[in-house]
């Protein structure tokens, strides 16, 4: 047996194997900017090579400030938002569909 065909002893996994367990995953996922912009970003653009092809979908844009908090719902396609001014937002990202707006009941002083 020459070098190229050596075996680790202590190495439990084939190449198709080793290259499913270094390879990066996580969530898919959501950020803000200090714009207010939303964007979500998939896990998969990772993967990509060419560089133009890494970006993430803005899904909301336009708000009063900066995105303080983002919470999404674990079984519906509800993200709720809340932000320096005061606000707070519960959206559908399927429908694109406000569903609640506390704008002005959390007016600060």
């Amino acid at each position: 047996m020459d070098a190229r065909e050596a075996v680790d002893p202590y190495d439990e996994y084939d190449d198709d194997q080793k290259k499913k367990r270094d390879s990066f995953k996580c969530a898919d996922f959501l950020v803000s900017d200090t714009s207010a912009m939303v964007c979500m970003l998939q896990s998969f653009i990772f993967e990509e090579i060419d560089p133009s092809k890494k970006r993430g979908e803005t899904i909301f844009h336009g708000l009063k400030s900066k995105v303080n908090a983002i919470a999404v719902h674990p079984t519906k396609p509800i993200l709720a938002m809340a932000g320096k001014s005061g606000f707070i937002i519960t959206w559908n990202y399927l429908t694109k569909e406000t569903l609640v707006n506390n704008f002005e009941s959390f007016d600060k002083e």
